[in-house]
């Protein structure tokens, strides 16, 4: 199983390889994130947890550990950091995952 550390370091070389690539397609995400992430009622850690969620709910790997580092940094504690692990392991089990579709 890859560490998050790998994870981390193939999702940014992805992403420089998605900025040479569709360089419009990359500015329009970076702007998307940046006004997402501005201040306003909710802080950044709140907003991180909530990316979390949305990408446990995709499935998606690479923003899973790339939104739970940003949410670790923002003030997230070690009880969010075992309740991501917990969710990590949940998605690279088919079985679970296929349990937690069904309910």
């Amino acid at each position: 199983m890859e560490t998050a550390r790998d994870i981390l370091g193939k999702r940014e070389a992805n992403m420089k390889r998605l900025e040479k690539e569709a360089p419009n397609l990359c500015h329009g995400f970076s702007e998307f994130i940046t006004y997402c992430v501005k201040p306003g009622a909710l802080d950044r850690k709140q907003k991180e947890l909530m990316a979390v969620a949305a990408t446990v709910a995709v499935r998606c790997i690479p923003c899973l550990a790339h939104h739970a580092n940003n949410a670790i940094k923002a003030g997230a504690t070690r009880i969010y950091e075992e309740g991501l692990r917990v969710r990590y392991l949940c998605l690279q089990s088919r079985w679970l995952a296929e349990v937690f579709r069904r309910t």
